[in-house]
């Protein structure tokens, strides 16, 4: 119905439903801030906003990709948050100002995950091309590529994600027809 909704995880109350995007497609993600503050919820429609979980309201509305939005992602301290698209980019956002920092291009197909490192230094993307790619998170600036090992299902990686250990220090990536690796 376009709408995410807010749960108490001790006895199952909804207690927000966060609805009201213009052209809200269907909802593809949704993440929290480190603090709990903040839910940012990505679209089909190319677009991910950011609400206020204690009040409900919007606080920012993020457009600029040029098709889906397929992850949402907060920066630790919650000043950025990371977008990763059917567009085969991935966007880093201000959150106070709701401006788009930095677009990292270079898969050859949709991203389907971004993340944080938890120092905040880097950025990693998955995408359904088998790779993940390093980015540094203060400029934007390509770093490396890591290539997926392609399973049986052939070429094509559907589902890719990759996350960084919580040091830092290792990364796993994954993908349906894809082995996983650390």
């Amino acid at each position: 119905d376009g709408t995410a909704k807010l749960w108490n995880g001790s006895c199952g109350e909804c207690t927000r439903s966060f609805s009201g995007q213009q052209r809200f497609g269907v909802i593809s993600h949704a993440a929290f801030s480190a603090d709990d503050s903040m839910v940012a919820v990505a679209s089909t429609d190319g677009s991910a906003k950011l609400w206020d979980t204690g009040t409900g309201k919007s606080i920012q509305s993020l457009q600029g990709h040029e098709d889906g939005v397929t992850s949402v992602a907060f920066s630790d301290d919650g000043a950025m948050v990371l977008t990763s698209s059917m567009d085969c980019t991935a966007k880093l956002w201000d959150v106070d100002s709701g401006t788009c920092i930095c677009t990292m291009e270079g898969h050859e197909s949709c991203v389907d995950t971004a993340s944080f490192s938890h120092s905040g230094a880097r950025l990693v993307t998955a995408s359904g091309d088998c790779s993940a790619k390093l980015w540094n998170a203060n400029s934007g600036e390509y770093i490396c590529t890591l290539q997926f090992h392609h399973g049986l299902e052939g070429p094509d990686c559907e589902r890719a994600t990759a996350q960084f250990s919580e040091h830092g220090l290792l990364l796993v990536t994954a993908g349906m027809g894809c082995t996983a690796k650390l």
